[in-house]
């Protein structure tokens, strides 16, 4: 290994040397400036990663490849110019050099961030990994010319692929030419300083978190041409308010954590909303969905706490988990469209109904829940729900978190009460049925006003029951409950639980683990109706 030094502030590479060793230089505080010698072709992964005072670096041109996270970090650096001899940057090669502003690639690069991994379950692997990724003020980017793998027309301050047009690498100062067909994962993302973007029509595709994390932009202008946005491609643009899309998106997402949007106008022929689409756009105060919508996925407008109405669309199809939840909507028409609908697509609703003729859902009798026809089986509840007595079972999570439903009555029709059914709901007494013969884990866990419970119905298992229940005094058990666990777990106002004659010992046995065994109090024993004498 080479010996290396560092003299006022100036890192001193050995003659003749070919190789900069991994790690050579990597935490040495005091190195300011580098000049490499051309006898240098290869600088190794982490050279000098975290070099925070390091300001210049002179590459010969001899140099062919700098390795993975070689000037990782190093924050002081303003500027870099790749000579035409490298053909290679590896991975995260200048991630998190926060003051780097201007960038030139030469015209002998041919790849950049792939990162060569071993796994003894996967073994060789590679991945891409940003090589300016965390650089804020970077915003100013050229490509030489004579590259035959790269480009950046004057201004554009982008590197874009040739073979496939996708622009790779953007700044604060990026403009978007007509030939680009795609945008590139993370292409964008942490360039702070970007205030706005036109998308061309060009674009097809905008990959995942283009540009997640671009603080600053406030107006995005998308032409129609534009079929694609992926995930999280604008998350986190905190104060992005002005919004074109363009009008031949099919899917619509991306914007989740865009905290200042107020108003988007959603193209004609949208047929999916994606998962997280608005998730967290604390300040939107409505939607209008086209009638084209046909899925609106998993947390589409979740957390939007100023929408309080929708109308869902009469193409809807399917509505997945939390697509409406921690919003202020507390009443639904569901269309007669739809087929497939989560128990957890909305949350705290004061009514529901479902268009009659819906081949899949009902609600019967105006019971203000949704029922799922072919199985009796309510899967969504409100705050003012009457369970009809030809529901047989009730789904998981369909109540969660109805603040409002205070009282409830499980009739005998029901033989199943699945996970968190009534969880955090604001049940003040509960009374379960002799019928019901499973009741699923946490099924009245955080019902934090829930006061005396009463299990009537023999079962295998009670699992986390009541857990959280912070207000439950009383509760009454059934004959037999094999095996419980967690059932009374921080319910901190517990006095007795009740328990069939003669079955005190075996109900103490099972609440050790609880530390509730001291609260079993056995009920007397019924008296047998005494037979007529003859």
């Amino acid at each position: 290994m080479a010996e290396y030094e560092i003299k006022d502030g100036m890192g001193i590479i050995p003659n003749g040397v070919k190789s900069i060793d991994s790690e050579a230089f990597s935490e040495c505080s005091e190195l300011t400036k580098v000049v490499i010698p051309d006898t240098v072709t290869e600088i190794g992964d982490g050279a000098f990663r975290l070099c925070e005072k390091l300001t210049s670096v002179i590459f010969p041109n001899s140099v062919t490849v700098i390795g993975n996270d070689a000037f990782k970090g190093c924050s002081s650096l303003e500027s870099i110019v790749i000579p035409d001899s490298v053909e290679m940057l590896g991975a995260s090669t200048f991630k998190g050099c926060d003051k780097l502003t201007t960038v030139h690639i030469g015209k002998g690069m041919r790849s950049f961030g792939i990162r060569k991994n071993e796994s003894i379950y996967k073994g060789t692997y590679y991945t891409y990994e940003r090589v300016f990724a965390d650089c804020p003020m970077l915003q100013n980017i050229t490509v030489d010319e004579g590259n035959e793998y790269f480009y950046s027309p004057q201004g554009s301050n982008a590197i874009i692929q040739k073979d496939n047009n996708m622009l790779l690498v953007g700044c604060c100062n990026t403009v978007i030419p007509d030939t680009v067909v795609a945008i590139a994962k993370s292409a964008l993302s942490g360039c702070e300083s970007l205030t706005s973007i036109h998308i061309p029509g060009s674009v097809k595709t905008i990959e995942d978190y283009a540009f997640d994390g671009c603080k600053a932009l406030t107006t995005v202008t998308m032409d129609d041409g534009v079929e694609t946005i992926n995930n999280g491609v604008f998350r986190d643009c905190t104060a992005l308010k002005d919004v074109k899309l363009s009008g031949t998106l099919k899917l619509v997402q991306g914007f989740e954590g865009c905290t200042a949007l107020e108003t988007i106008v959603l193209p004609p022929q949208v047929d999916t909303i994606g998962k997280d689409a608005f998730s967290g756009c604390s300040s939107l105060k409505s939607i209008d969905l086209p009638a084209s919508v046909t899925l609106i996925g998993s947390g589409a407008f979740c957390y939007c706490s100023l929408i309080t109405a929708v109308i869902l669309p009469p193409a809807i199809r399917k509505i997945d988990n939390n697509a409406f939840a921690e919003t202020g909507i507390k009443n639904v028409m569901l269309p007669k469209s739809l087929v497939e609908l989560s128990s957890l697509a909305f949350e705290n609703l004061d009514a529901i109904a479902v268009e009659e003729g819906n081949p899949q859902f009902d609600s019967r009798g105006g019971c203000n829940a949704v029922i799922e026809s072919g199985k009796n089986k309510l899967i969504v509840g409100t705050n003012n729900t009457v369970i009809p007595d030809t529901v047989t079972e009730i789904d998981g999570f369909s109540f969660k978190n109805c603040k409002g439903l205070k009282n409830i009555t499980i009739p005998a029709s029901v033989t199943q009460i699945s996970w968190s059914a009534f969880q955090g709901t604001g049940l003040t007494s509960v009374i379960v049925p002799e019928t019901v013969t499973e009741l699923g884990s946490s099924a009245f866990q955080d019902c934090e006003s829930l006061t005396e419970a009463t299990v009537k119905c023999s079962l295998e298992e009670m699992e986390y029951t009541f857990q959280g229940c912070s207000k439950l005094e009383k509760v009454t058990l059934p004959a037999k409950v094999k095996t419980m666990d967690s059932v009374f777990y921080k319910c901190a106002s517990l006095k007795v639980i009740n328990v069939p004659a003669k079955k005190g010992a075996y109900y103490r046995k099972r609440l050790e683990d609880d530390g509730k065994e001291d609260l079993v109090v056995e009920l007397p024993a019924e008296k047998k109706a005494a037979s007529k004498r003859k």
